[in-house]
């Protein structure tokens, strides 16, 4: 299991104060691994920071290994590229980030009232028709 999860994910949820995971139910891993995210929309590499690997402790049962780490500083996070997150030689995986809030424009209070009327009036003809 991995935060960010693999495929998509949503960019709003990657805040600079939380800490990227990965958490292994059959893999023990002795060491501290490097890890590396790649932006591969530009194909620049970084190396992570703050990486922690906390076995077993504070995540209780089922997990063998869990490794904690953040993006460097110099990586910038940006909507719509995709990143690959190399944890030392014992699991890869990647994932495009992608906006959960639009920006599109709404339609009008007016064009939306009269759809409601024609929308209204076809009712009323269904109806009458039924009777």
């Amino acid at each position: 299991m991995t935060y960010p999860s693999s495929t998509v994910f949503p960019y709003e949820l990657l805040t600079s104060d939380t800490p990227w995971s990965a958490y292994f139910a059959n893999e023990r891993i002795s060491r501290t691994p490097k890890v590396y995210i790649t932006d591969l929309t530009t194909g620049k590499k970084y190396k992570a920071t703050s990486v922690r690997n906390y076995g077993t402790d504070y995540y209780g049962a089922g997990y063998s290994a869990t490794i904690t780490f953040k993006p460097s500083a110099s990586m910038k996070i940006v909507n719509t590229h995709k990143y690959k997150v190399q944890i030392g030689s014992i699991y890869t995986y990647s994932f495009r980030l992608f906006r959960e809030k639009s920006t599109l424009t709404t339609t009008s209070k007016k064009s939306t009232k009269k759809t409601s009327k024609k929308v209204t009036k076809k009712t009323k003809k269904a109806a009458s028709k039924k009777k």
